[in-house]
């Protein structure tokens, strides 16, 4: 019977057979409590299982921060999830864990577990609300000039919002340069730098360093989204080394884009632009600007050639490819370099 070791080595899991893995998940009060309990009622329960942890954190406007050593990295990870809806029953199969018919809600609440299971291993966090919407909660914190003299002090802070189970994203993001990436591949020698989308990062990345690492969930934002629960549990068995992190890290250097009119090669309709400025006078989130754009990009009308995607190598339906920069994206790749670029 396969185990779980090859990835997590150590903890309350390890050695145990994929199955008893499942069987613990499925009966752990802190795992149910993250993918069952919508963000307005889980800020609640959190204060209450830090409460009973002997942990004191300051609820600042619906984000929970917990700031005490500024020697020690700060972890961070968002409490809301799209559609917030939990529920459908969890289906545990196959080394994976889903929502029956609906969005699991691993991104981000795998994220907010990985801290919580290690609250004794961690000095600082910060959870936040209404990450989805716009990075909402963690934009009112930047705007408290106690807050950001604060978190300046921390060598880093370590974002717990990405999909897959080896990427780094930082440097391709602006988030901080070569030497932070470096200190986290020493714990987790199997990641690498890899692009993203926006995150809390975004917020915080003028006043420290920053990375997002990957935390084992895939297809987000969708009913197919799934967990993989070896590589989830790896990270989560990673949290104590990687608060062992120490130093002084540069911050990242942001990069200037000009923002171009996007258009599709076999759309009809007229070039739309889109520029920074919806995001920046908007607070409810990048998402539908996005939809907008693709929607306005790109014909609805199927077709049987295909157009090799120049950013990750898909051959993807010709209808479902759009023009970047004269060049042909698929919409997976379009939305992460839409998301960045209309938060940089």
């Amino acid at each position: 019977m396969k185990t779980v070791t090859s990835y997590y080595s150590s903890g309350d899991y390890a050695k145990e057979s994929t199955k008893e893995v499942e069987h613990h998940l499925d009966k752990d009060y802190l795992f149910r409590l993250c993918f069952t309990v919508p963000q307005e009622q889980f800020l609640e329960y959190i204060q209450e299982v830090l409460h009973q942890a002997g942990i004191d954190a300051s609820e600042i406007d619906g984000n929970l921060v917990y700031l005490t050593d500024s020697t020690k990295p700060i972890f961070s990870a968002h409490l809301d999830i799209v559609g917030n809806d939990f529920s459908n029953p969890l289906v545990f199969k196959g080394n994976t864990v889903k929502r029956q018919g609906a969005i699991l809600g691993a991104d981000d609440r795998a994220g907010v577990y990985a801290i919580l299971k290690n609250i004794h291993k961690i000095d600082n966090f910060i959870l936040c609300r209404d990450e989805e919407i716009g990075a909402v909660g963690s934009k009112v914190l930047i705007k408290i000039p106690e807050f950001t003299e604060q978190i300046a002090q921390h060598p880093c802070v370590i974002v717990l919002d990405r999909k897959g189970n080896s990427d780094i994203i930082s440097t391709n993001n602006s988030y901080c340069e070569k030497d932070l990436v470096e200190a986290v591949q020493i714990v987790l020698p199997n990641y690498s730098v890899a692009t993203g989308s926006f995150s809390d990062a975004n917020s915080f990345r003028e006043y420290v360093p920053c990375v997002n690492l990957s935390v084992g969930y895939y297809s987000a934002h969708s009913a197919n989204e799934y967990l993989n629960i070896e590589e989830f549990l790896y990270i989560v068995s990673k949290i104590g080394e990687l608060n062992g992190i120490e130093g002084e890290f540069e911050l990242g250097k942001i990069k200037t884009y000009n923002y171009p009119s996007y258009s599709t090669k076999t759309s009809s309709k007229p070039k739309t632009s889109y520029k920074k400025s919806y995001w920046e006078d908007d607070d409810s989130g990048a998402d539908s600007y996005y939809d907008k754009w693709w929607k306005d990009s790109v014909s609805p009308k199927s077709s049987t050639k295909t157009e090799v995607c120049v950013f990750c190598g898909k051959a993807v339906d010709k209808s479902l490819v759009a023009t970047y920069n004269k060049k042909h994206a698929c919409h997976d790749c379009l939305t992460d370099i839409f998301m960045q670029e209309s938060y940089l």
